[in-house]
């Protein structure tokens, strides 16, 4: 019998650059990919009134109310971390709840947990990983070099991204007047003022997302949450491009050139746009990182055992 995996989603986030949109989309491509039938619910009053079916080709979208919840009904059946205890029906045993990175830190960047008495945890993969045939060609010397940042237009992130507009990037246009900076074109609506070199742009899909990055001399990741700041990193360095960022948030002195000011940020990037050696360094640095800690491998296998072993798939 093909396996059935039943998802209770807290929500289905529509925004093409929200991290949980992009991890769950993942996610529902390489289980579908593998042969198994997937089945997604949501709560009424959490859904987006233009969420159906178009959204998840991939997936059958069933009614929140009325499934039945068994273990012979479905292999497995995925919570989503966000659903608050109460909300939730009876379940079987198998059961795997899943989170994105940031809910708890188990010390690996990819893989984070959220425990539960009632059922197993998975992680919730994030959407970029690294191989061999990934990395770009390098934009060394480009008469346009741009700065990609390449962050979700939200009210969690304006406070961020106005400090890089206001603070950081002037420090940076300076210093590196040849440099453009882009950034999506939402933040505009949400009162963002643009400046001298700032470029803004259309991210409408996640065609659009690989495009401007495999177009960027290198990126900035601003001070977001540690979820957001993890996936942009694993986008960047799937196509060995470089990034500064505003803070730590991987362990053992991660790829990211972090600096401590706006001063710091235009050295950074200066050398980064001005030698060839650094540049080059530093991308293959980020790009051998990802091939370390992001490869299908690291972010799949895990999830394998968990709905295989434990959640009842054949495999």
């Amino acid at each position: 019998m093909m396996p059935r995996i039943l998802f209770l989603l807290a929500d289905y986030p529509l925004a093409p650059l929200n991290h949980k949109k992009r991890r769950l989309d993942r996610l529902f491509g390489y289980l579908s990919g593998k042969g198994i039938s997937l089945y997604i619910t949501l709560p009424h009053e959490d859904s987006d009134d233009t969420l159906n079916a178009s959204h998840f080709p991939a997936c059958t979208l069933l009614p929140w109310d009325g499934q039945p919840l068994t273990a012979d009904t479905y292999s497995t059946i995925v919570i989503d971390g966000e659903l608050p205890p109460a909300s939730l029906p009876a379940l079987p045993e198998n059961c795997v709840r899943l989170a994105a990175a940031g809910q708890e830190d188990t010390g690996n960047p990819n893989l984070t947990f959220l425990p539960t008495n009632k059922a197993h945890s998975a992680l919730l993969p994030l959407e970029a990983t690294c191989d061999e045939s990934t990395a770009k060609a390098s934009n060394f010397g480009t008469a346009h070099p741009g700065m990609l940042v390449c962050t979700e237009a939200n009210e969690a992130n304006l406070g961020a991204v106005q400090a890089f507009c206001t603070d950081v990037w002037p420090a940076i246009h300076e210093m590196c007047p040849n440099l453009v900076a882009r950034l999506p074109e939402e933040f505009l609506a949400l009162g963002v003022a643009t400046a001298p070199g700032i470029e803004w742009i259309k991210v409408p899909n996640e065609d659009y997302i690989s495009h401007h990055i495999r177009q960027a001399l290198m990126a900035l990741i601003p001070a977001i949450s540690p979820e957001q700041m993890i996936n942009q990193h694993a986008d960047y360095a799937k196509h060995a491009v470089p990034c500064l960022s505003a803070r730590a948030f991987l362990p053992d002195n991660p790829p990211p050139l972090v600096y401590r000011s706006p001063e710091e940020a235009a050295l950074q990037a200066y050398r980064l746009m001005s030698d060839a050696g650094f540049h080059g360094a530093q991308a293959k640095r980020i790009h051998e990182f990802g091939m370390t800690n992001y490869s299908r491998t690291q972010i799949f296998e895990p999830l394998d055992r968990l709905l295989v072993k434990e959640g009842g798939l054949d495999g």
